[in-house]
C-alpha cells in the first residue's frame, strides 16, 4: 500500500477533513521542559532517568483507499507546533474521528501539557483492545508493550530485528557519544539530537505498525463472533467498553494527584536514618568490623561457623554459596536457645524494614514531588491479569497501612506512619467497600452459610472463626482479648487463602507455620528430575493425563505421595496436616464455595478462559486453580470501575467541588469539604440493583490518609464537622 508522508500538521488536518477517516493513530516522543514542569497541574513521568513531558516529535497515521497517510511533525520545524497539535486534536473532535494511542494515558498527559483538550476527544487505548482479544498474551510479560504485540501477531515469534532493537542500538551509540556510564542516563531526546533521521524512522514505524495490529485485532473480534449475540466477543464487549470508558476519568485522577506534607516526609526520613544507625551498631557488635552489613554471604559463613550445631541448609544448591535471605532469617528466629543470635536477626530485620521504608517510600516519594508538594501516581487500567488496577510512579496502592514500631535507641521505639504523610487540601474522605470480595463470593456461590453471615450483617472473618473453632461470635468480634484477635486473624487468613487460591505450603506460611523453603525446593527439584527422567522429556505445563500419570507412578513410586508430601520429606508434616485440615473444615462448613470453585475450574478446562462479571477474559489453561480468584478479584475491580464512571458523572452534572485523589483496590479517596456530596457518592458506590447481595461501604473523614474517623450517617457527620469548624 502506498505511503503518503506529511511533514506539516496543518496539511495533515486538511487530509483528515478531506478523507474523513473513522480513526487515526497517534504517537509522541517526548522531552523534559522546565517551564511546563513548573506549571501547576501538569504531570511528568520518569522514563530512562529523565522527566519527559512535552512532545518534540509527533507521528500519526490513518488508512484510506489510496494508501496510508502518515504524519511526521518535528517541534523545531514548525513555529506553531503546539498550536497545530491542539488543532489536530480539535479536528478529530469536530470530524468525529477516534484517536487510537498505545498506552493512551501517557500521551494524553503529554498532549494536555501543551494545552490539548484531550478530554473532549474520543481517545482509545490499543492495549485494552489487544488484551481483550488475546488474553493469553496478558499472562506473558514478553508480549506486553507494542514490540511484544508485534512479535506475537506480525512476526509470529520469528527472531527478527524490530524497531525496539534499533532504538536499543541508538541508545548505546548515544551513550558512547555523550560519555555517559549508564544507558538509563540517555533519554530519547538525547538520541534525537544525535540521530535525527533514525529517530524519525523509529517513530514512524510505530504508527505504521499500529495499522497492522489494528487489522489483527479487528479480525480477531470477528472470529469471536463480532456483534452477534451469544458469541464470545459479546461476553467480552461490556468489559472492553467499560475499560475504555473509564480511561478519561483515571486520567483526571492522575492529573489531580495527592498532597504530601513535605515537613513530615523529611522528618520521617531523618527518624528512619536514626533507626538504621542504631541497629547498625548492634549488628557490628555481633559480626565485628571485618564484615560489612551488606555482605550477606560472609554473614552466612560467619553464622555457620559460629553455630555449627544448627541443622540448616546454608548453601545454595545452584551456586554453592551461603545464603542469608528472608527464609534463612525466619528460620534462625526459631533458635530460641540462642538469644544473642535471635537478637541479631531481629536487628537485621529492623534494618531491612527501615531501609525499605526509607528507600521505597520516603526517598522515592521525594523524586516524584511536583509543584512542591503533590505526587501524581499512574493507575494502570489493565495493570493485572485479573483486570484490577495497578499503580506505579509511584505505587499509590502500596503505601503501608497502619503504624510499625522501629527502635531509635535501646529504650525508645519510633512509630513509622507512611500514610500519615499524605493529607488533604480540605478534608480527606475515604469510602471503602465492606468485605467486598467475600460478599461477591457469597453471591456467586450461593453458599447458604456465607449468605447467612452477610444477611445478618456479621463480620465475615469473625463469623468464619466462630464457626470453624466453635466459639461464640460476639467473643471473637469484640476483639477484647488476644485469643479473640488471634481467632479472627486465622479466620481472615483462611478466607483469603480460599479467595486467592493459596496452595498448602503458602497457606502454612501465612498461618505463621515455619516452612523450610530450601529443603522444600531441593525436594521439588529432586522429584521433578525423577519425573522428567521417567517420561524422558516432560514439557512445562504438560497436561497430567491418566496414561502419563501411570508412567510416572510406575517409575517414581514416591510421586504417588503427592508433591507437597514428598517435598517436605517428613519436615513439618504435623503442621502441614493441621493446615490441610483447616482447609477441609472450611469447605465442609461452606460447601457451596467448593462446588462453585470446581465448576469454574471445569469451565476453564473446557473453554481455556474464565470470565469476570463484565466479561473480562483470562486465559487459565495452564492454571485453572486461579479461576475463583480471577472471577472474584476481577469482578470487584469492575465494580469499582463502573462506579468511578458514575461518580464522575454525578460530580460533573452537579458541578461539585470534589476531587478524586487516589484508588486503592476496594477504596476511593476524595479531597473535599462537601459532606452531603460525599454521602451521596457513598450511596452511589453501594447501589447495585442487579445483585442479590447488598454491598455496603464505610465512610471516613480526616486530614491525613492514616488518621480519620468513621461515620454512620450524614447527620452525625454534619454535626461533627460543625463542631470542628467552630
Amino acid at each position: 500500500m502506498e505511503k503518503i508522508i506529511y511533514r506539516a500538521i496543518d496539511k495533515y488536518i486538511e487530509a483528515i477533513c478531506k478523507y474523513s477517516p473513522r480513526s487515526i493513530n497517534i504517537d509522541t516522543e517526548t522531552r523534559f521542559d522546565q517551564a511546563v514542569h513548573d506549571t501547576p497541574g501538569t504531570v511528568t513521568r520518569y522514563i530512562k532517568g529523565s522527566r519527559n513531558n512535552v512532545p518534540f516529535l509527533c507521528t500519526a497515521s490513518f488508512v484510506h483507499e489510496n494508501g496510508v497517510h502518515a504524519l511526521v511533525a518535528h517541534e523545531d520545524e514548525d513555529e506553531d507546533y503546539r498550536l497545530n497539535l491542539r488543532n489536530l486534536i480539535e479536528s478529530c473532535k469536530t470530524n468525529d474521528v477516534t484517536v487510537w494511542i498505545v498506552n493512551a494515558k501517557f500521551d494524553m498527559h503529554i498532549l494536555s501539557n501543551i494545552g490539548c483538550d484531550v478530554l473532549g476527544a474520543t481517545i482509545k487505548d490499543m492495549f485494552i483492545l489487544a488484551y481483550m482479544t488475546f488474553p493469553e498474551y496478558l499472562e506473558n510479560f514478553k508480549y506486553r508493550g507494542l514490540n511484544g504485540q508485534v512479535k506475537a501477531h506480525i512476526r509470529k515469534g520469528k527472531k527478527v530485528d524490530t524497531h525496539k532493537d534499533t532504538m536499543s542500538d541508538l541508545i548505546k551509540a548515544t551513550k558512547k557519544i555523550q560519555g555517559k556510564t549508564k544507558q538509563s542516563e540517555v533519554s530519547y531526546y538525547d538520541v534525537y539530537e544525535n540521530f535525527r533521521d533514525e529517530m524519525e524512522e523509529y517513530a514512524l514505524k510505530d504508527v505504521i505498525v499500529m495499522i497492522e495490529l489494528m487489522s489483527v485485532y479487528i479480525n480477531k473480534v470477528k472470529s469471536l463472533g463480532g456483534a452477534s449475540l451469544g458469541g464470545e466477543w459479546s461476553k467480552r464487549k461490556e468489559a472492553y467498553d467499560m475499560n475504555q470508558n473509564v480511561l478519561p476519568y483515571v486520567f483526571r485522577i492522575e492529573r489531580t494527584g495527592m498532597k504530601v506534607n513535605v515537613e513530615k516526609l523529611e522528618e520521617e526520613g531523618r527518624r528512619l536514618q536514626t533507626v538504621i544507625d542504631y541497629v547498625d551498631k548492634e549488628i557490628v557488635d555481633f559480626i565485628g568490623d571485618d564484615i560489612r552489613i551488606t555482605q550477606t554471604q560472609k554473614i552466612g559463613v560467619f553464622i555457620d561457623e559460629k553455630y555449627p550445631d544448627i541443622d540448616y541448609l546454608w548453601k545454595s544448591a545452584k551456586t554453592g554459596k551461603h545464603n542469608f535471605n528472608k527464609d534463612v532469617k525466619n528460620a534462625l528466629l526459631l533458635q530460641k536457645d540462642k538469644p544473642e543470635l535471635v537478637n541479631f536477626i531481629k536487628a537485621v530485620k529492623y534494618r531491612d524494614k527501615a531501609t525499605k521504608y526509607l528507600s521505597t517510600y520516603i526517598n522515592n516519594l521525594k523524586g516524584y514531588l511536583q509543584n512542591g508538594n503533590r505526587v501524581h501516581g499512574s493507575f494502570n487500567i489493565m495493570g493485572t491479569a485479573t483486570g484490577r488496577f495497578s499503580s506505579s510512579q509511584p505505587n499509590m496502592q502500596n503505601m503501608p497501612k497502619g503504624d510499625i514500631e522501629l527502635p531509635l535507641d535501646a529504650e525508645t521505639m519510633h512509630t513509622c506512619d507512611i500514610r500519615g504523610i499524605f493529607e488533604a487540601d480540605k478534608q480527606l474522605v475515604k469510602i471503602d467497600y465492606d468485605q467486598q470480595e467475600y460478599r461477591f463470593v457469597g453471591m456467586k456461590s450461593g453458599d447458604p452459610q456465607l449468605l447467612a453471615f452477610i444477611n445478618a450483617g456479621k463480620d465475615i472473618h469473625s463469623a468464619t472463626a466462630s464457626l470453624m473453632f466453635d466459639v461464640d461470635y460476639d467473643f471473637v468480634n469484640d476483639q477484647a482479648t488476644d485469643e479473640a484477635k488471634e481467632l479472627r486473624k486465622v479466620g481472615k487468613i483462611i478466607n483469603f487463602a480460599v479467595v486467592y487460591g493459596l496452595g498448602n505450603i503458602s497457606f502454612m506460611e501465612v498461618l505463621g507455620y515455619p516452612v523450610d523453603y530450601k529443603r522444600f525446593r531441593k525436594g521439588a527439584k529432586t522429584l521433578w528430575t525423577s519425573m522428567t527422567e521417567a517420561v524422558y522429556e516432560l514439557p512445562p505445563y504438560a497436561p497430567m493425563t491418566e496414561r502419563l500419570a501411570h508412567k510416572i507412578y510406575d517409575n517414581v513410586p514416591e510421586a504417588k505421595m503427592g508433591p507437597v508430601m514428598y517435598y517436605l520429606q517428613n519436615e513439618n508434616l504435623e503442621l502441614l496436616d493441621k493446615a490441610v485440615q483447616l482447609k477441609k473444615t472450611y469447605f465442609n462448613q461452606f460447601p457451596g464455595i467448593k462446588t462453585y470453585t470446581k465448576s469454574l475450574e471445569s469451565y476453564v478446562r473446557k473453554n481455556n478462559v474464565v470470565h469476570t462479571w463484565k466479561g473480562n477474559p483470562r486465559d487459565l489453561r495452564r492454571d485453572p486453580r486461579k479461576s475463583l480468584n480471577t472471577v472474584i478479584q476481577g469482578s470487584c475491580a469492575e465494580m469499582q470501575k463502573v462506579k468511578i464512571i458514575e461518580v464522575f458523572n454525578y460530580i460533573d452534572n452537579n458541578n461539585l467541588d470534589i476531587e478524586v485523589v487516589n484508588l486503592v483496590h476496594d477504596e476511593i479517596l476524595f479531597d473535599t469539604d462537601d459532606i452531603e456530596g460525599s454521602w451521596a457518592i457513598k450511596h452511589i458506590l453501594e447501589d447495585f440493583p442487579e445483585f442479590d447481595v447488598k454491598f455496603s461501604a464505610g465512610l471516613e473523614i480526616g486530614k491525613t490518609w492514616s488518621h480519620s474517623k468513621e461515620y454512620d450517617n450524614l447527620e452525625e457527620t454534619l454535626a461533627d464537622m460543625t463542631d470542628v469548624n467552630s
